[in-house]
């Protein structure tokens, strides 16, 4: 698959996402309670897609399209509405109208409910009837009936009742008389359009029957009207066929036909809305075959495909994938499931890192427990990358291991990938360079070295971690990458690993990151003194630029005497030699510029000879530095320097 990944508004995820984690958390406290004993999550799952419902209304709410039927966020709403109301299936007597009647019950739980007219009498009889028929249609069948009694229209107020109690009934037998005289009065076209939309609507009227007034009825509403004919058109002769004894009834194929209808016009084309078809159909399958096809142009950058751009549409599969495979796991392709919540993952760190929102990573592990174990591994492993606070380590530490997500293979896969080839190829064929220069910038992959020495320490893998953490330190002391050094000393408890070493006899280990700890306060004393000495014209505090140059050249000549003491040769440890050769000189030689510096500034000849007093410790043959000036490349250099200092001196003098 492309590195490409869809950007995500993560604003509308916020609810979902807290649903989730509520969700998943409850199975852990579950699982936790029970032992062994996993219980049927249903109840669970049907409470966290109530909070999901109600996060998307709240989004609806607040937003300035709630009145736009075709919002992709009003869709949405539709959309787990539908979910639950297909899931939370009650048993009637008439069990293959089930699904139907759950549906009818969604549509009209989702139709806008009418406002009253402010005045008391209404201004035509057919603003009358359009209230009485948008109540009708909202399912609100008592105030229907009392609005009717309030008008004395005790006719249409029997009709309404009528209507309520078939409607409610679990009874399969249906008065086609009173349905058929229903009908008729929707056939008078004296009465108004609005009398007698409301009347073939409650004598479930086929839709493709009704001419062309109330047809333009229908249509001025949104799509789900239509639907809502044609659903109740299908349960009443449904019903009636079940009266009569006809020998079929196919409800299924009636539904397709009317989907057929509603769905296949070119104006209602819409992603979320084809989620709604294939869920009414009982299609999601086909749907998210097709989808995955459409996902797979996007990240290819083909512009054509209705996921380029469409952060929404990725997020509502992603969660629309996690509630399919809640309800049953094998409801749908694990693959195709899979594909959309790691891209969704993906785009959501991309998301995380872009906007500097690290608590967006903090919520991300839900998602990836819905993953499979090899996918998991796969996402995990590049999710937990991004994540840089100790912290925030420790708590996916506790998470992974109450959800059983694969921390401990993550770590293992990831400290394996960044150091199988370090002490072969990097450190073993290291040299050193000639250039002086130190670097302060990290790469990317010195930042994942860092964070897996991290996560090790924090998962007490700490025979792993020392291993580690010697190798890369001598890789960026070699690479000259200072950066890259302090970074790693600072984030790491070194006192704690040194006590580890000294408890498991690795007492060399020990000794080694002692004297990498003296060389980091050298180097960040060093960067501090380069910058003091840049703003020093803005200060004439001679005893503080006194105080300092003292303690940095204390410092900087015992790091340069005294540490790796125990490296003699190649032969004892070739990086660590390397290491030795690197540092050792480059402190002799910032030792002998400070002083230089000083000696002028302070007008002090004594710390000039301080300087070359050092040079004859380091020319001493017993002493063998100059063997580690000849290896780094620094002999010419600090004989130069030396020789400067040495002519200076002896002009001063004559």
């Amino acid at each position: 698959m492309s590195e490409q990944v869809i950007g995500v508004n993560t604003a509308l995820m916020h609810g979902f996402t807290s649903s989730l984690i509520k969700y998943v958390n409850d199975i852990v406290e579950q699982n936790d309670s029970n032992n062994d004993n996993k219980e049927d999550y249903y109840l669970f799952f049907v409470d966290f897609l109530k909070n999901l419902i109600e996060s998307s209304q709240q989004e609806l709410k607040n937003s300035i399209s709630s009145a736009d039927k075709n919002s992709d966020l009003f869709l949405e709403t539709q959309l787990w509405n539908l979910f639950y109301h297909l899931i939370n299936t009650d048993t009637t007597l008439v069990s293959e109208l089930d699904r139907i009647l759950n549906i009818r019950t969604w549509l009209e739980s989702m139709m806008e409910k009418p406002k009253r007219p402010a005045q008391s009498i209404f201004e035509s009889k057919n603003m009358f009837f359009k209230y009485l028929f948008e109540l009708v249609i909202s399912g609100q069948y008592d105030l229907a009936i009392k609005e009717a009694l309030s008008a004395k229209n005790y006719n249409l107020a029997m009709i309404l009742n009528g209507f309520k109690a078939i409607e409610i009934s679990e009874d399969s037998v249906t008065d086609g008389l009173w349905k058929n005289s229903v009908k008729v009065m929707g056939d008078d076209t004296k009465l108004s359009a609005y009398e007698r939309v409301l009347y073939k609507y409650i004598s479930g009227s086929s839709l493709t029957l009704l001419d062309e007034p109330l047809q333009e009825i229908v249509n001025s509403f949104d799509w789900s009207i239509k639907l809502l004919f044609h659903v109740k058109s299908i349960i009443d002769d449904y019903v009636e066929a079940k009266t009569k004894n006809f020998a079929s009834f196919d409800v299924k194929e009636k539904l397709e036909n009317s989907l057929y209808d509603v769905f296949s016009s070119e104006e209602i084309k819409n992603p979320i809305k084809d989620i709604i078809y294939s869920l009414i159909s009982n299609k999601l399958d086909i749907l998210l075959v097709s989808f995955e096809e459409e996902l797979q142009d996007s990240l290819n950058d083909k512009k054509t495909s209705f996921f380029y751009g469409n952060e929404y549409l990725l997020r509502i599969m992603a969660q629309l994938c996690i509630i399919s495979s809640t309800i049953d796991r094998d409801v749908i392709n694990k693959d195709i499931k899979d594909t959309f919540i790691s891209v969704y993952i993906k785009s959501l760190i991309v998301d995380a890192k872009e906007t500097s929102q690290p608590e967006i990573l903090n919520s991300i592990y839900p998602y990836i427990y819905y993953l499979e174990p090899d996918n998991q591994l796969e996402i995990y492993s590049e999710f937990l990358k991004y994540i840089d606070s100790t912290d925030d380590k420790k708590k996916q530490k506790i998470a992974a291991e109450a959800l059983g997500l694969p921390f401990k293979s993550f770590l293992m896969k990831m400290s394996t990938d960044l150091f199988a080839d370090m002490k072969a190829k990097d450190l073993e064929k290291s040299e050193i360079v000639k250039s002086q220069s130190m670097n302060d910038d990290i790469t990317d992959e010195q930042n994942e070295i860092i964070n897996c020495i991290d996560y090790l320490i924090v998962a007490d893998y700490y025979e792993r971690a020392i291993d580690l953490l010697l190798s890369s330190i001598k890789l960026f002391l070699i690479k000259k990458s200072v950066g890259a050094f302090v970074v790693l000393m600072d984030k790491i408890d070194l006192d704690k690993i040194i006590t580890v070493c000294e408890l498991n006899d690795k007492t060399e280990e020990s000794q080694v990151l002692q004297d990498f700890a003296k060389l980091k306060i050298c180097l960040v004393l060093l960067k501090e003194w380069n910058v003091y000495v840049k703003d020093l014209e803005q200060s004439n505090d001679i005893v503080e630029f006194t105080n300092k140059e003292q303690l940095l050249t204390v410092k900087l000549t015992q790091c340069a005497m005294e540490s790796f003491d125990f490296v003699n040769s190649e032969n004892d440890s070739k990086a660590l030699f390397l290491v030795k050769c690197i540092y050792v000189p480059y402190l002799f030689i910032q030792i002998h510029k400070i002083l230089e510096f000083s000696s002028e500034l302070l007008g002090q000849p004594s710390l000039a000879q301080d300087a070359l007093d050092l040079a004859k410790i380091v020319t001493d043959k017993t002493k063998q530095y100059h063997y580690l000036f000849n290896s780094s490349h620094t002999l010419e250099l600090y004989v130069e320097m030396v020789t400067k200092t040495y002519i200076k001196r002896s002009e001063e003098h004559t």
